[in-house]
């Protein structure tokens, strides 16, 4: 179902951190609902929730202009998930991604046929990557501090 009227607009967000407004509300701290959206989100924005105190809206931001404003591009108007490449949401942040995996790991693993867990794991890990081993080498760097010679054999 879409509540779309003329002031709302339909945005793609590209990077997670995005501040999407949401609406008014005296009794908030921050007299307002406002979230942070996650890379990948489709998200739909009121107009006249962006608008600063000149009446500019950073929706009106093109590429270059988001770039010069917050270094990257952060959203593009419209439902671009497929054609940016996005896999799932948040994908472009290490926690989220990593809280996914382990989580979908954790499922796979309660598969109790083994080709069927094996290849759910395989998908996991085609999507996410390996997660770390855990495993931490403390390799040999250089001289003892006893020389072999004064040891007594």
């Amino acid at each position: 179902m879409t509540t779309k009227t003329p002031e709302t607009v339909t945005i793609t967000v590209l990077t997670s951190g995005l501040t999407i407004p949401g609406p008014s509300n005296p009794a908030s701290y921050f007299h307002t609902e406002g979230r942070t959206a996650l890379r990948g989100e489709v998200v739909e924005v009121e107009r006249s929730e962006t608008v600063n105190r000149l009446g500019e809206s950073w929706l009106d931001l093109d590429d270059e202009a988001q770039i010069a404003r917050w270094g990257v591009v952060r959203f593009r108007i419209g439902d671009h998930v497929e054609a940016e490449g996005i896999k799932y949401l948040g994908d472009d942040d290490e926690r989220i991604t990593f809280r996914r995996r382990e989580r979908e790991v954790q499922e796979a693993r309660k598969i109790t046929d083994a080709a069927e867990r094996r290849d759910e794991l395989n998908r996991i890990y085609a999507l996410y990557g390996r997660g770390d081993s855990g495993q931490r080498s403390t390799g040999y760097s250089g001289q003892s501090s006893v020389a072999h010679t004064d040891m007594p054999y």
